[in-house]
C-alpha cells in the first residue's frame, strides 16, 4: 500500500494562518470581472481596453453585467449564415415635394407647390422653373418659397438672402461647436479713457440697479401699489411719511411751442411721406451756465442740478449695453450733472441691446455700423420733429428761452423740482418737442404738451427678427413695437424716463423706413403711434418704480461722496457701473 505524500506547505514562523503573497504572484495579469456576470471563458488576456472620448454613456460597455468588454460573453457556435427574414415591411412614401439634394425632382406646382427640396415649379433646391437654390430658368413663373417674383434666379444670390433672412433666428439645430469656443471675446472701448491718476471710489453692479425700487408719489403698502382711496388705512407708516414727504413742482416754462399737425396720424404704410430734410439746429446750454439754473442755485431750490438727458440715462441704467460717461461736479451749493461736450449720451442709438443678433458687425465705414446708424437716426429725429409741426405758435411761455435757436423749431424748457424724500431735491431741466389742441377739459391748459420721437428701420433684412415695416406695420404694429423695445430697451425706457420727467400729456411715435436700403440719405415716414407716457410704459413692461429706484441709488452714492469732480463711467465689458474722483483741474472733453 502506497504511502500518501502531503505537498509541501508554506510555513508562516511569526503568525497564524498561511504565509503572505510571493513576488511570483504579484505579477499575475488581472481582468475585470464582476460576480454577476455569466462566465464564458476562464480569463480573457487578449481584449484591449477601449477608451471613451464620446460624450455618450457605455458606449463600449456591455450589455449586462459590470464588465468592460464583451469578451466574456458567450458565442453560439453554430453557423447561422444561411438564415435571413424577408423584409415585407411596406417602403415608406416620401412627402409630396420633399425630395433629397441631387434626387430625382418631381415638377411642382405654381406658386410654390413644388416643395421646398423639390425640383419643378417652386422647389427651392429643384432646377425648374422658379427654383431657389437650383439652376432655374430666369423667364421661369412665379414659384419658390417666397412665391414673389417673375422667375427663380441663380443659386448663390438666393441662398445669401436666405441666410439674411435667418441671421438671428433661434435656430435649435444649431450648436456651438469649436468655431465658438476659438472666437475671442469682444472688447468694448470705453467712452472715455480712465487716466491713471483718477482713483475709484465707489461702484454699482447692475443686478443693484435693476433691484432698487422707489415708489414716488404712489401710495404704497407691502410694496403693493394700492389704488389710492381716501378711506383707504392699508398703508403702513413708513410709506405714508415718505409719500407725503414727496412732491413735484414747476419751477419756470421758457420758451415756446408750435402746433402739432394732425395730418401726421392720417399717415400709413399705403400713403407713406418723405421726410424732408431740415436745417434746424439748437444749441442747448449747459446746466451751471444756464441762467434758470443759476437763479435755482443761488436760491436753493435743489440739491441736485441736470437735465432730462443725463437723469433718463440713470433711470435707464440697468439696461444699458453701451460705455457712458456722466460728469459730476460736488460744491457746497449743489450737485451738478452734466455730460461731457464731446459725449454720445444725447444721440439715438440704434440696436443697442439687439446687437446679439448680428453674426459679424459691419466694418467701421459701414452705412449699418452702430455709430453711423446713431448719426443717421439722431438726424432722423430732428427732421421728424421740423415736420410734424406747423408754422402756427401754439404756446408761448413768458420766461425767455435760455438758449440759441438757428432756425426751426423752437421747442421749450419746463424746470421742475422733484423732492424725492430724504432730503433728496432734484431740480431738471426738460425739453418739450410740441403741443396740441385738447379735445376734452383733461387740464388746466388748452393744450396738451407733446413728445415727438422716431424709431428707424434701415434694413428689413439685418437679421433683428423685425419684418418688413412697409408689409407688417398697419396690421401687427404691437408686434414690431416690442421687437423695437427688444432691440433699443434702453433708448426707449429713457423716452419713458424723460415724459416722467417733463410731465407731457402724450408721446408721437413715427416710425420712418429708409426709402432704399443702401441709401441712409432719404427715409419715408410709414406711420405715427399715439402714447400716454403711463401706458407706454405699461406695454412694454417698463415699471416707474424701477425708474425711481435706479436714480434714486445713483443720488444716494453721490451723497455719500466728499465734495470734488466726478466721473460716473458705464463698464463697457462688465455689468458694473463705477465713480471716479478726478483730480481738479482736469479737463474733461
Amino acid at each position: 500500500m502506497a504511502l500518501l505524500h502531503l505537498k509541501p506547505c508554506a510555513s508562516h514562523k511569526d503568525g497564524w494562518g498561511p504565509a503572505l503573497s510571493t513576488d511570483g504572484e504579484l505579477t499575475v495579469p488581472f481582468a475585470l470581472f464582476s460576480k454577476s456576470d455569466r462566465i464564458g471563458r476562464p480569463a480573457d488576456f487578449l481584449s484591449t481596453q477601449q477608451s471613451s472620448h464620446d460624450g455618450r454613456r457605455d458606449r463600449y460597455g456591455a450589455s449586462y453585467g459590470g464588465a468592460s468588454t464583451t469578451a466574456l460573453a458567450f458565442n453560439k457556435q453554430e453557423d447561422e449564415t444561411s438564415f435571413s427574414l424577408v423584409d415585407t415591411k411596406p417602403k415608406p412614401k416620401s412627402r409630396f415635394g420633399i425630395q433629397r439634394i441631387g434626387g430625382n425632382r418631381p415638377r411642382g406646382g405654381r406658386g410654390g407647390r413644388g416643395g421646398s427640396w423639390g425640383g419643378g415649379r417652386g422647389g427651392a433646391w429643384g432646377g425648374g422653373r422658379g427654383g431657389y437654390h437650383g439652376s432655374g430658368a430666369q423667364d421661369g413663373r412665379s414659384g419658390g418659397a417666397s412665391g414673389a417674383g417673375q422667375g427663380g434666379q441663380s443659386g448663390a444670390p438666393q441662398q445669401q438672402q436666405q441666410r439674411k433672412k435667418q441671421k438671428g433666428r433661434w435656430e435649435p439645430r444649431r450648436r456651438f461647436g469649436p468655431r465658438d469656443w476659438d472666437r475671442a471675446p469682444k472688447v468694448n472701448p470705453p467712452s472715455i479713457t480712465v487716466q491713471p491718476e483718477w482713483s475709484e471710489v465707489a461702484q454699482l453692479s447692475i443686478a443693484q440697479l435693476e433691484s432698487a425700487t422707489l415708489a414716488f408719489l404712489e401710495k404704497t403698502s407691502g410694496g403693493k401699489r394700492m389704488r389710492g382711496r381716501a378711506d383707504d388705512s392699508s398703508e403702513d407708516e413708513e410709506s405714508r411719511m415718505r409719500r407725503e414727504s414727496q412732491s413735484v413742482q414747476t419751477l419756470y416754462e421758457s420758451g415756446g411751442l408750435r402746433l402739432y399737425d394732425k395730418v401726421v396720424d392720417r399717415i400709413t404704410t399705403r400713403a407713406p411721406a418723405k421726410l424732408r430734410g431740415s436745417t434746424a439746429r439748437f444749441t442747448g446750454i449747459r446746466p451751471d451756465e444756464d441762467v434758470f439754473m443759476k437763479r435755482l442755485t443761488a436760491d436753493k431750490a435743489g440739491d441736485y442740478y441736470a437735465t432730462d438727458t443725463v437723469l433718463s440715462l440713470l433711470m435707464a441704467a440697468p439696461r444699458s449695453v453701451n460705455s457712458w460717461d456722466i460728469v459730476v461736479r460736488k460744491t457746497p451749493e449743489g450737485v451738478f450733472l452734466d455730460r461731457r461736450p464731446s459725449s454720445l449720451i444725447g444721440f439715438q442709438t440704434v440696436n443697442e441691446t439687439g446687437q446679439d443678433l448680428v453674426e459679424e458687425e459691419p466694418p467701421a465705414d459701414s452705412i449699418n455700423h452702430a455709430t453711423q446708424l446713431m448719426h443717421e437716426a439722431t438726424g432722423v429725429q430732428r427732421d421728424f420733429i421740423a415736420q410734424v409741426v406747423k408754422d402756427e405758435i401754439a404756446l408761448t411761455f413768458p420766461d425767455a428761452r435760455p438758449a440759441t435757436v438757428t432756425g426751426v423749431p423752437p421747442s421749450a424748457y419746463r424746470y421742475r423740482r422733484f423732492q424725492l424724500g430724504d432730503n433728496k431735491r432734484v431740480v431738471v431741466r426738460s425739453e418739450i418737442q410740441a403741443a396740441v389742441e385738447k379735445k376734452s377739459s383733461d387740464t388746466d391748459r388748452d393744450m396738451l404738451l407733446l413728445a415727438v420721437r422716431s424709431v428707424l428701420e434701415f434694413d428689413a433684412k439685418t437679421g433683428t427678427g423685425v419684418a418688413d415695416w412697409r408689409q407688417k406695420l398697419d396690421v401687427q404694429r404691437g408686434y414690431i413695437i416690442a421687437t423695437e423695445f427688444r432691440n433699443n430697451a434702453c433708448k426707449m425706457t429713457r423716452w419713458i424716463g424723460q415724459t416722467l420727467l417733463s410731465g407731457v400729456d402724450e408721446v408721437r411715435m413715427g416710425f420712418v423706413s429708409r426709402i432704399a436700403p443702401a441709401d441712409p440719405k432719404q427715409h419715408t415716414i410709414l406711420g405715427v403711434q399715439r402714447f400716454k407716457p403711463l401706458e407706454f410704459a405699461h406695454q412694454v413692461g417698463v415699471k416707474p418704480t424701477y425708474l425711481w429706484g435706479s436714480l434714486h441709488m445713483f443720488l444716494a452714492t453721490i451723497e455719500s461722496l466728499d465734495c470734488g469732480t466726478y466721473v460716473i463711467l458705464r463698464d463697457p465689458n462688465e455689468p458694473t457701473v463705477r465713480f471716479y474722483s478726478v483730480p481738479e483741474g482736469t479737463p474733461l472733453e
